[in-house]
């Protein structure tokens, strides 16, 4: 009875012949089966004397109360004990439910796998979802018969790599031929790296003969190791270890450049060189190729062991790159450019306590203020290569990625990196002292392979695999809106990142502000979600802004602010009362950079301009909110309100063209704050008046969202219409 919303689930055969078959009743149709069972009991009798439901009745000889091990869809045995740790479940979903089924297991505090690990099937979805048995219980109960089944999750490189070239040319071989390939009108990641191997059949439809380039000609187009191999395969189609073994049909939207940037064995590097302008040129050949292109670039490529404590002339020539920047001040800039970078890596073979992130700082160019830095976190802790079954992963599900670095051992005048993190794998530890272990296929992602005589497939980890992953997610949104700016895709990209169970456990036990502002240099601000960043869901909304602005007067002072009053749906939060809601503000802005040597000691040096929000104060008057923003840009500014409620506070932002903050409380006081300001603070452009530059325009993008997690509540339809795009008013 599908029209009903009553679906049938796992069948088991009994030993006497008979089925065990689960049925799965919402809540809200109950009582069409109980009017079932009571029209067969006591209804009219057909012409033949049968009574009414007979087929569906009688075929039923008694009905039990749900248990897991009812849809426990494997061999019992293999059924997690009610008492042990939490483990990866495949959670079998009706297609329908799958999007409901991720959304409720994040608000349960369960940890889920990025949507690209699912396996789709005709009939069914499989989420990967960690959790204990209590918790994957909960899910059942609230999912309302969204989930179908249980099982095991099998996700494993492990398997892959143990076939030989023709069992893994087979599934290379499916998947080519169910992937729905791009036209040529469409965005790109133009990869900086070791090159690329386009006979590949999961990378020749996506990259073209003329889209292979290199800074030395010498050096050839191919890929000489594999890694470039490997960012290819995953900035095309993310890990491939789910979507090999599954009968999904990918489109691809966006196609991939590759520009070989790094010298092959034998050949002379770039040593002594500056690698900003090498960079800078590899960019330049693909955009002279084909100038008409939406891009990204993809570069996981860090100086080794150089910390990114402050500015380089490599981090400048990428914030350069970004912004545009042209040496004569009265050109119109370049066209702005969305770049994402690795953070760096830390090396393999040392113990946890070596490998303390602390002790490993994130390398340069990673602290380029405009660029989308990339680390990492993981998800795969269940280890099951043969020889290592003693051995344990390093960190649990949904922590920071061993392999990655950060920025805690940076100065507080840098900018916080990373910005977002994705998969990077983990590492495994031998309770006998073994050395440890960073690249088991068990916990990496799969990736194309360099082909030919070596293998179609790869296990691939670390921030080069992230940072593949958030270029392609970057794509993905650049094809689904194209009128949106690199700064609009960077921070919709971060709008829609969410911290894992584990990072908020973390971020909940410090409870200071600047305490939780220094995990944010740790994983940033979390996993983005493709989705999220797509579209709006009822209770869960975004609000865009793209527009310019002019900093600085011609004589001196800040020329404008930009008000916005926003489309709250007020009655909906005057009714919520006093229960909680979140609004999330990202506001993403490119400097151009003046790395001099005043730029390590203040920002304000470094960046040509800054930006900053203002959220209108509960007890504030429209009017009398301008006037407090006007008069704090002239540095008198009157005493207001204390802000309270926000994650990291004003007093958080100190570098860098990113700045997001969480302001949660009662619906009711959001609802009295009804505008936003966004106005500039110092910067060099401002300051050297005979650069020539004072007047010159910015452009910035203004992300904010509103979720009511975990309450039934319509946001969107109130203020459907208005929530598209923001239009500063009272400038």
């Amino acid at each position: 009875m599908p029209s009903k919303g009553i679906r049938q689930g796992t069948q088991r055969a009994r030993e006497d012949g008979g089925r065990d078959i689960v049925v799965h009743v919402p809540q809200d149709k109950r009582d069409v089966l109980e009017a079932i069972i009571a029209e067969y009991g006591g209804g009219p009798l057909s012409v033949k004397g049968n009574p009414p439901n007979q087929a569906r009745v009688e075929a039923i000889e008694a009905f039990r109360a749900f248990t897991l091990a009812g849809i426990w869809r494997e061999d019992r045995a293999r059924l997690p004990r009610p008492d042990a740790d939490p483990v990866w479940w495949g959670v079998w979903c009706w297609p329908d439910c799958a999007t409901d089924v991720r959304a409720l297991s994040e608000r349960l505090q369960l940890t889920v796998g990025a949507p690209e690990r699912d396996m789709v099937f005709p009939e069914a979805v499989v989420v990967p979802i960690h959790g204990s048995c209590v918790g994957i219980e909960l899910l059942i109960w609230a999912s309302d018969g969204g989930v179908a089944e249980l099982g095991t999750w099998v996700d494993d490189a492990a398997v892959l790599d143990t076939l030989d070239r023709t069992e893994q040319s087979d599934l290379v071989m499916d998947l080519a031929d169910r992937v729905v390939w791009p036209g040529d009108d469409v965005p790109v990641v133009c990869l900086l790296d070791t090159g690329a191997n386009r006979a590949h059949p999961l990378i020749e439809p996506a990259l073209s003969p003329d889209d292979l380039h290199t800074v030395e000609p010498g050096w050839g187009v191919d890929d000489h190791d594999g890694h470039g191999s490997g960012m290819s395969g995953i900035l095309l189609h993310g890990d491939l270890s789910s979507c090999l073994g599954d009968h999904s049909v990918p489109v691809l939207r966006h196609r991939m450049e590759s520009v070989k940037l790094m010298p092959p064995p034998g050949a002379a590097g770039h040593e002594g060189h500056n690698y900003g302008s090498i960079t800078q040129a590899a960019v330049f050949t693909a955009e002279i190729a084909r100038p008409d292109r939406a891009r990204v670039v993809c570069s996981a490529v860090t100086a080794r062991d150089v910390a990114g404590d402050y500015p380089t002339r490599w981090s400048a020539a990428l914030d350069q790159l970004a912004c545009g920047w042209t040496p004569d001040p009265s050109e119109e800039p370049e066209p702005r450019r969305l770049i994402v970078q690795a953070i760096g890596n830390i090396p393999d073979g040392r113990t946890a306590n070596e490998e303390d992130p602390a002790n490993h700082p994130g390398e340069d160019p990673a602290q380029a203020w405009n660029v989308l830095t990339v680390g990492g976190v993981t998800f795969r802790t269940e280890i099951s290569d043969a020889g290592y079954e003693s051995w344990t992963a390093r960190v649990d599900a949904g922590e920071a990625s061993p392999h990655a670095r950060t920025s805690e051992a940076w100065p507080r005048r840098s900018p916080v990196k990373p910005d977002v993190v994705f998969e990077a794998g983990n590492r495994a530890d031998d309770p006998a002292g073994m050395p440890p272990q960073g690249r088991l296929p068990s916990l990496s992602s799969v990736t194309t392979g360099r082909g030919g005589t070596g293998p179609w497939v790869q296990p691939f980890n670390a921030t080069s695999a992230a940072t593949a992953e958030a270029a392609r997610m970057a794509a993905r949104i650049m094809a689904e809106h194209p009128d949106y700016w690199p700064e609009t895709v960077r921070a919709l990209m971060v709008h829609s990142a969410r911290w894992t169970p584990a990072m908020h456990a973390r971020l909940d036990a410090v409870g200071r502000s600047t305490a939780r502002s220094s995990l944010r240099r740790v994983f940033g601000y979390g996993t983005p979600n493709l989705e999220r960043a797509l579209g709006s869901a009822r209770n869960d909304l975004a609000m865009v802004a793209q527009a310019e602005m002019q900093p600085f007067a011609k004589g001196a002072g800040f020329e404008e602010a930009h008000y916005y009053p926003l489309p709250w749906p007020v009655r909906e939060l005057q009714d919520l009362g006093d229960k909680s809601v979140r609004l999330k503000i990202v506001l993403s802005y490119f400097v151009e950079p003046n790395p001099s040597s005043a730029a390590k000691l203040d920002p304000i040096a470094y960046q040509s301009h800054g930006l900053r929000f203002d959220l209108q104060r509960r007890y504030e008057g429209y009017n009398e909110f301008r006037h407090a923003t006007n008069k704090a840009m002239s540095k008198t500014a009157p005493k207001r309100e204390t802000d309270e409620g926000w994650l990291f506070g004003e007093n958080s932002v100190s570098a860098g063209s990113l700045h997001v903050d969480i302001w949660e409380g009662p619906a009711a006081v959001l609802a009295a704050r009804r505008a936003i300001a966004v106005k500039p603070v110092g910067g060099w452009w401002g300051e050297r008046v005979r650069a020539g530059r004072r007047e010159r325009k910015t452009r910035y993008a203004l992300v904010l969202g509103l979720e009511a997690p975990g309450i039934d509540v319509d946001l969107y339809a109130p203020i459907e219409t208005a929530i598209r795009t923001m239009v500063p008013v009272g400038v």
